[in-house]
């Protein structure tokens, strides 16, 4: 998250945060900052508790849901790390309408997404892509194809971080009241 301003950040969410780990960082990092983990029941129970081993259960907390049904509302930015690459456009044009409702209009939505670079050629980059292609099932989208899945979830880019070997920081505003966000089929 290195290069995003937290410093007028109160309390995000960190969506699909499994056992905390980045919700830990960033309120140790950041000590005004409240934050929350949103997570399926067993996850979010493991978060709750690395919280409160960490000394941060006064600023940080987990709740159980799904990011395909309503997410609670209220933070200012929403952060989802990682999280697209694990499903189908669809789906995650899906996640991001139901992250952009939570946002409403004056919150922010984070992602953090893998980008992987070209793996290059060779037996050790078809290997590489093996690996990857067999944990992750959708690792090649490119910062644009991202900004595009938030697009059709009714999303505007707000701003971009370095675009890393790794992973790409984009941040999004939900469209503004009176905007049309066009349908998807299946979402």
């Amino acid at each position: 998250m290195r290069g995003y301003d937290w410093s007028t950040v109160r309390n995000v969410a960190d969506v699909g945060g499994n056992n905390g780990t980045l919700l830990i960082e960033l309120l140790c990092a950041h000590p005004h900052l409240r934050g929350t983990v949103i997570d399926l029941p067993n996850v979010a129970g493991i978060a709750a508790r690395r919280i409160e081993e960490a000394g941060l259960a006064d600023r940080g907390t987990a709740v159980a849901a799904s990011f395909f049904e309503e997410l609670p509302k209220g933070h200012d930015v929403y952060l989802l790390s990682g999280i697209l690459a694990d499903w189908s456009d669809e789906k995650s044009v899906a996640i991001l309408r139901r992250v952009a409702e939570a946002a409403g209009p004056d919150g922010r939505v984070l992602l953090a997404e893998i980008n992987l670079p070209e793996m290059g050629t060779g037996l050790a980059a078809a290997d590489t892509a093996l690996r990857v292609a067999a944990t992750v099932p959708v690792p090649a989208r490119t910062v644009e194809a991202v900004k595009d899945l938030a697009g059709r979830a009714g999303l505007t880019p707000a701003w971009q971080g370095p675009v890393g070997p790794v992973r790409s920081v984009v941040e999004f505003s939900p469209a503004v009241a009176g905007d049309r966000v066009p349908e998807v089929a299946g979402a």
